[in-house]
């Protein structure tokens, strides 16, 4: 938990966390990499206003960061949608990644590609992901992220067991079976030799 630093989406107007948007910054060695989850509100005939301003949130967000990010959710909209109304993948150069094992995550109606990630392109060569065929979240499918990166290793102290040390019973060092093993051995030899 020490490499993990939450953020929460940036403040609407009245000074309250981001609206269905949030993040969290994990170290990794040599990079930092801000992980999005979203939600996107389903509209017809467009994104809608309400998902347009929560864009702008995220990209202002990953721009005050200056560091890799992936940015995954429900986004009710197929990439080429989500591409063509906010511009989001040409203005952070982001590279969309579906699951590779499905052709649609939601199958609600033919069926849609709308649980999907987006990644900046330094990391993208890193992530896999597919889709949970047995995850609860009907109609969506739940995702499975893979990154192939190393976590940061957090160096610290320690402690070692010192070498053990017999337990002794007083000055002869000789453990207490022992004295009783002696002391039985002289009550056999006792009865055997009469006085």
């Amino acid at each position: 938990r020490r490499g993990i630093a939450e953020r929460s989406g940036a403040c609407d107007q009245d000074g309250k966390r981001g609206k269905q948007w949030t993040a969290a910054t994990i170290r990794f060695r040599g990079r930092d990499v801000a992980f999005i989850s979203i939600y996107l509100q389903p509209h017809t005939g467009g994104l809608g206003a309400d998902n347009l301003s929560k864009l702008e949130q995220v990209i202002g967000y990953i721009g005050s960061l200056k560091i890799q990010y992936i940015i995954v959710g429900d986004w009710n909209c197929e990439p080429t949608q989500l591409d063509q109304e906010s511009h989001i993948l040409r203005f952070l150069k982001a590279k969309v990644i579906t699951p590779s094992n499905v052709a649609w995550t939601c199958n609600q109606g033919s069926g849609r590609m709308i649980d999907y990630m987006i990644a900046s392109p330094g990391i993208s060569h890193c992530i896999s992901i597919t889709a949970d065929l047995e995850g609860p979240w009907t109609p969506h499918m739940g995702l499975i992220i893979k990154l192939n990166m190393n976590p940061i290793s957090i160096m610290g102290r320690q402690h070692r067991s010192p070498v053990q040390i017999p337990i002794c019973p007083g000055p002869d060092r000789v453990p207490w079976q022992e004295h009783m093993d002696q002391a039985e051995g002289e009550q056999l030899q006792d009865q055997w030799h009469p006085v």
